[in-house]
């Protein structure tokens, strides 16, 4: 696969200093799991918290977003960046509602080139 591996890395530490910060388990645990389908490849990315309410899901990857109440600092552009990102390089991010804590999908076309942009 070809890509913008910096812009790709941007991704997946948004993704991990979010669980980081958020999960609200106990003995906090992230699992990231890699799996080709068909021509795409897509990235797990899931913590063992409590996840994002139903109502909330529908706005996490919009800009200023913030759900809940929480200490963490931040704008709220994480996600919406992350959106942008996987636009640009042709793939997608996504909540995966149903698991045990909060899930994140990211899926890139396999051998696509990262146009300039």
């Amino acid at each position: 696969m070809n890509t913008d591996v910096d812009r790709l890395s941007q991704v997946f530490i948004n993704l991990i200093a979010n669980a980081r910060k958020y999960c609200d388990a106990d003995q906090p645990v992230l699992r990231i799991s890699v799996r080709s389908a068909d021509d795409m490849l897509e990235i797990d990315f899931a913590d063992n918290g409590t996840g994002i309410q139903m109502a909330d899901q529908a706005v996490i990857f919009e800009k200023f977003a913030r759900i809940g109440v929480s200490q963490a600092a931040g704008a709220g552009l994480g996600l919406a960046i992350c959106r942008e990102i996987m636009a640009r390089l042709g793939g997608d991010i996504s909540y995966l509602p149903g698991q045990s804590g909060a899930a994140f999908r990211v899926t890139l076309p396999q051998g696509m080139r990262m146009t300039a942009q």
